[in-house]
C-alpha cells in the first residue's frame, strides 16, 4: 500500500470554501490533471506512492482513457495524464481533482528540448508515438528546428503547444476544438479557466514553487510532510535540473507575445496557492494551539502577559526585504550572530506595503496592552510619520516616541478587547507606510521602516 500514509488515500481533504477538513465518502479516487512539462514526473511519482500498484490507472492521453470500461475506471484510484478537461468531466468528474501550473515562458522552452532531445522523452511515450504516423512526422520536423523556428512554426501542433497550452487544459471542448487561432487574448476564455481552476481543483501546485506546494498538498490532505529528495534521486540527467534557460530576450519576447492568457492564468494561479496556503496554515497552527491548550497536563503554551520577537521569531513575515546572507555570514564569521539574535538586534526592512506578520498570542478577556514595535532605521525621519498599523483587520492608533538612548522610534498602540477578537490565538500585524527608495540609482530597493524588536505587553 502506501509508504508516506498508513490509511488509504485519500481520507480527508481540506474545503476551502467552508475553511474545514471534510471526511472523503467511500474509496473516492484521484485525478491529476497533467499539463505537459509542470513538474509531472516527480509529483506523479509521488502521487504513485499513495496508492498500490492495482490501484494506479496507465492510461495517460484521451483515447487511452475512453477505451476503458466503465468497471475499469471505477477500480482505479489514481488517474494521471494529459486528458482534456471535458473527458476528465464526463468520466472523472466524481474524483478529487489537483494539477501543478507553471511559468508559461519556461514551460514552452522546456516542451521544445524535451521534444528536440530523444533521450529526454520517457520510454512509455515513445512506445505510445511509434505507430503515430503523425507524430513521428512532426517529431522529425521539429527536430531540426531551432527555438526561434519552433515558436514561429506554423504547423498546426507546433501552434497548438506554444500558445497558452495551459488556458486550452481549463476549458470545454465545445470552446477548446473550435478555436482556431490560440495567439490572440480572449477575457471571456481566461475569466472561465480561472473559474475552474478555482472551483474544481481541490489542489494546486505552483512548479517555481513545488517543495511548497508539497507542503500544501500534504496539509490539503492531512499528510505527514513529504520529503521531496526520494523522488528526484533517478531523474533524467539530459534535463536542466534547477537551472533556467538561457535564451534571448527576442525569444522569450516572442513566447510571452504568444502567451498572454497563459500568463494570467498563472498569475491568478499563484495568487490563489498563496491564499490557499495561508488559509490552511491559520486553521492548523489554530488548531494546533487550541488541542495544546486543552491538556491540563501541559502549560499553557501561548503567553498572556508579555511577548516579544523579531521579525524572524514571528510565526509567518512577508513584505519585509530579507537579510542578506552575506551579513549572516559576517556576523557569524566574528561568532556574534546569536549574539545580536538573542538580543533582538537583527532588523528588516519593510519593502512591500502593507508589510505582515503574524504572531501567537493570548490576547485575555477585560485586559488592555500594549503592541511595542522598534523602528531600527528610516529612509529619513519623514517616513516614520506616514506609517499605520492594523490588528486582525482592524486599523489600531499609535503614538511615535524617539528613544534616545537607542537611537531608535518607538510605535505604540494600546489594544483593548473591543478592538480585536479575543478568541484568536493567531494575530495578523499589518505594518503601512509611504515607500521610497533607497537611493536614485538603477536598481534601488523600494523600502519603507526597519522593523527591529516587537513587543505586546499586558498593562
Amino acid at each position: 500500500m502506501s509508504e508516506l500514509n498508513n490509511i488509504r488515500f485519500p481520507k480527508t481533504v481540506f474545503d476551502f470554501k467552508k475553511g474545514c477538513y471534510e471526511v472523503c465518502e467511500g474509496e473516492v479516487g484521484v485525478l491529476f490533471h497533467h499539463i505537459p512539462k509542470t513538474a509531472g514526473s516527480t509529483f506523479r511519482a509521488i502521487l504513485e506512492n499513495l496508492f498500490s500498484t492495482e490501484e494506479v490507472c496507465r492510461a495517460e492521453i484521451p483515447q487511452e482513457l475512453e477505451q476503458l470500461t466503465k468497471s475499469e475506471v471505477e477500480m482505479y484510484k489514481l488517474f494521471a495524464g494529459h486528458f482534456s478537461y471535458e473527458v476528465n468531466e464526463q468520466l472523472l468528474s466524481e474524483n478529487i481533482w489537483i494539477t501543478f501550473l507553471r511559468n508559461p515562458i519556461d514551460r514552452v522552452i522546456s516542451y521544445y528540448h524535451n521534444l528536440i532531445i530523444p533521450e529526454r522523452m520517457p520510454n512509455t511515450w515513445v512506445e505510445r508515438f511509434k505507430d503515430r504516423e503523425d507524430w513521428q512526422a512532426f517529431l522529425e520536423l521539429i527536430r531540426v528546428m531551432s527555438l526561434k523556428e519552433f515558436i514561429l512554426s506554423d504547423n498546426d501542433k507546433a501552434k497548438k503547444i506554444t500558445a497558452n497550452r495551459q488556458i486550452q487544459a481549463f476549458l470545454p471542448d465545445e470552446i477548446r476544438l473550435k478555436e482556431s487561432d490560440w495567439t490572440l487574448y480572449n477575457q471571456t476564455y481566461v475569466d472561465l479557466a480561472k473559474e475552474n481552476l478555482k472551483e474544481r481543483f481541490a489542489f494546486i501546485g505552483i512548479q517555481e514553487y513545488f517543495e511548497l506546494s508539497l507542503d500544501l498538498f500534504s496539509m490539503t490532505f492531512a499528510l505527514n510532510p513529504i520529503q521531496v529528495a526520494p523522488f528526484t534521486t533517478n531523474l533524467n540527467t539530459h534535463k536542466k535540473q534547477g537551472e533556467a534557460y538561457e535564451i534571448e530576450p527576442e525569444i522569450r519576447a516572442l513566447i510571452a507575445e504568444k502567451n498572454t492568457m497563459d500568463a494570467a492564468l498563472y498569475d491568478y494561479a499563484k495568487k490563489l496557492f498563496f491564499e490557499r496556503l495561508h488559509q490552511i496554515n491559520q486553521v492548523v497552527v489554530t488548531h494546533n494551539q487550541i488541542e495544546l491548550t486543552n491538556q491540563k497536563d501541559i502549560p499553557y503554551a501561548i503567553p498572556s502577559k508579555t511577548l516579544t520577537f523579531n521579525v524572524d521569531k514571528a510565526y509567518l513575515a512577508h513584505g519585509f526585504y530579507p537579510f542578506s546572507n552575506r551579513g549572516k555570514v559576517l556576523l557569524k564569521k566574528y561568532h556574534i550572530y546569536n549574539l545580536v539574535d538573542k538580543m533582538n538586534l537583527l532588523y528588516r526592512w519593510c519593502r512591500d506595503s502593507p508589510a505582515i506578520i503574524e504572531f501567537l498570542f493570548n490576547f485575555e478577556r477585560e485586559k488592555s496592552y500594549y503592541i511595542l514595535i522598534e523602528v531600527a532605521r528610516c529612509i529619513d525621519d519623514s517616513t516614520i510619520n506616514t506609517v499605520s498599523l492594523r490588528l486582525d483587520e482592524k486599523e489600531i492608533q499609535h503614538n511615535v516616541k524617539w528613544i534616545w538612548w537607542r537611537r531608535r522610534y518607538q510605535l505604540k498602540a494600546k489594544v483593548e478587547e473591543n478592538t480585536l477578537n479575543s478568541d484568536k490565538k493567531l494575530h495578523r500585524l499589518e505594518i503601512l507606510s509611504h515607500m521610497k527608495n533607497e537611493h536614485k540609482l538603477p536598481g534601488a530597493r523600494k523600502l519603507s521602516v526597519a522593523i527591529g524588536e516587537i513587543k505586546v505587553v499586558r498593562i
